[in-house]
């Protein structure tokens, strides 16, 4: 048993209303009831985070900051002050970032990353293409709509 991730979409303004509001209670009420888009990853995305980037991501959260804008689709952008995701806080991309994201990561094939980056763990290859194709969708979706990402980990 792992950390398992889950992604979520969401609007510029609901964005805002999360990170304004002291309590928490908005972002509280997005986890319980995951209203939004939601992609859960499970815990494959320590895998899928070596296949785009060629580094397990618990390696680069050890060293404190993700290596590029794919490493930090995966491990989130700045962190939601006060937040629990269940395992450290929540972080978030805003929409200029996911658009950058969703165009860097609409370019790629899981078969060139996977010729580039072997990924030894025992996650079954179709289900590892299958992981970076809706985690791409999930992305150029998000980006074509102007979307934040909020990324939760438990």
């Amino acid at each position: 048993m792992g950390i398992d991730a889950i992604y979520m979409r969401l609007s510029e303004k609901e964005l805002k209303d999360i990170l304004a509001d002291e309590d928490g209670e908005k972002l509280e009420s997005i986890l319980d009831e995951q209203p939004l888009p939601v992609f859960d990853l499970g815990s494959c995305w320590n895998e899928l985070h070596m296949l785009l980037t060629g580094e397990y991501a618990l390696d680069v959260l050890k060293k404190g900051t993700p290596i590029n804008d794919l490493s930090e689709a995966l491990i989130g952008g700045a962190e939601i002050e006060g937040s629990d995701g269940g395992y450290g806080p929540c972080r978030y991309l805003t929409p200029d970032k996911v658009i950058a994201i969703s165009k860097q990561i609409g370019t790629l094939s899981y078969e060139d990353l996977a010729a580039k980056h072997e990924v030894t763990t025992g996650v079954d290859e179709d289900v590892m293409q299958e992981y970076f194709d809706e985690f791409k969708e999930f992305f150029v979706s998000a980006g074509k709509s102007r979307e934040a990402v909020l990324a939760s980990f438990n």
